[in-house]
């Protein structure tokens, strides 16, 4: 049986007390002693001051919800009043993340996040956000804070929903690079001499180099996706629960663009282009920073290059297989 939903009573007022506390942030210097004041909260360990919700009952998040507003009523005055709600929604919420949204989940992004608002949205906020964002990225190290901003640019761009679907979609289908593996297969049917070779020599370099992207290298480095780090991601979708370094999804997308223009030289500029909106959808979605992206692109070249001169001699004897499937194939469909 379903829970109850979260009580309304509980969500609006968790919302109403983080969105005037927000509000209160009206110059950098503000900004700048919240952030401080959370870290030293802290214990200076990395502070979700735009908070993550946690999993658990829905029991759980109306308690977490109530803590919040209680907070914001317990608070002495002016001064303790915008560090007492984000301390209290960030020691509530940022403990763990499902792997979708609850309602209290939408209550806090809708309180920190423009982009994730649905009609006329709070844009009377955005200059608080703003002034928070600086100052989270001033405390981050040079290449990081770099990273930060240019994903924030990105990710905090308007999300209208017919976008947000494309990028969706285009994020599904290419998982693994799938839809060019795909599109090689029917390329590969309309005309098997050139097909086979190219299904031979791209596939298992292109599996090859996403698997070593994805699974060890991913467990090496342990970053954390955005969502769950430094700041409150838009997120479109599910949640991956794996690690962020680097974009898996980035990897494919550009070794199946390095393998396939080998043996389509025509289709050179759609595959980049496809490549580069895979890497341009994951920052929007919300699942990776910009390093992360640009790594696995760089990465997934080298290793589908690399897998492809070392596959070379098995590739041509595969071919010949492949060749002959696709014309028993060919002949059936007659």
């Amino acid at each position: 049986m379903d829970a109850p939903p979260i009580a309304d009573s509980d969500t609006q007022a968790a919302e109403s007390a983080l969105e005037k506390a927000l509000s209160e942030i009206k110059t950098d210097a503000q900004a700048d002693a919240l952030i401080h004041d959370l870290y030293r909260r802290a214990g200076e360990r990395t502070v979700n001051v735009m908070p993550a919700p946690a999993a658990g009952t829905t029991t759980d998040q109306t308690a977490q919800a109530a803590t919040i507003s209680r907070a914001a009523r317990s608070s002495g005055d002016a001064r303790d009043f915008i560090p007492r709600v984000f301390a209290t929604a960030a020691e509530q919420l940022a403990a763990a993340m499902p792997l979708e949204g609850s309602a209290l989940d939408e209550s806090v992004l809708l309180a920190t996040n423009p982009a994730a608002a649905v009609g006329d949205g709070k844009p009377e906020l955005e200059g608080s956000r703003r002034r928070l964002r600086r100052a989270l990225v001033k405390r981050l190290k040079p290449l990081q804070a770099a990273d930060t901003s240019l994903f924030l640019d990105i990710n905090q761009l308007p999300h209208p929903r017919w976008m947000n679907a494309s990028m969706r979609a285009l994020t599904i289908v290419m998982k693994r690079a799938d839809a060019m593996t795909v599109g090689l297969f029917l390329a590969a049917l309309r005309d098997p001499r050139r097909g086979a070779p190219a299904l031979a020599e791209v596939l298992p370099s292109l599996w090859l180099s996403t698997f070593i992207m994805e699974t060890p290298v991913k467990k090496f480095f342990r970053r954390k996706r955005p969502f769950i780090d430094i700041v409150r991601a838009t997120v479109v979708g599910r949640r991956p629960s794996s690690f962020s370094f680097p974009s898996g999804h980035s990897a494919a997308a550009f070794a199946g663009a390095a393998l396939l223009r080998r043996h389509y030289p025509r289709w050179t500029a759609a595959f980049y282009l496809l490549a580069v909106m895979v890497g341009f959808s994951r920052i929007y979605l919300g699942a990776h920073y910009p390093g992360d992206v640009v790594t696995g692109g760089i990465g997934g070249t080298i290793l589908a290059e690399t897998s492809r001169v070392l596959l070379r001699r098995p590739s041509h004897s595969l071919a010949a297989k492949i060749y002959a499937v696709l014309r028993g194939i060919r002949w059936l469909l007659r």
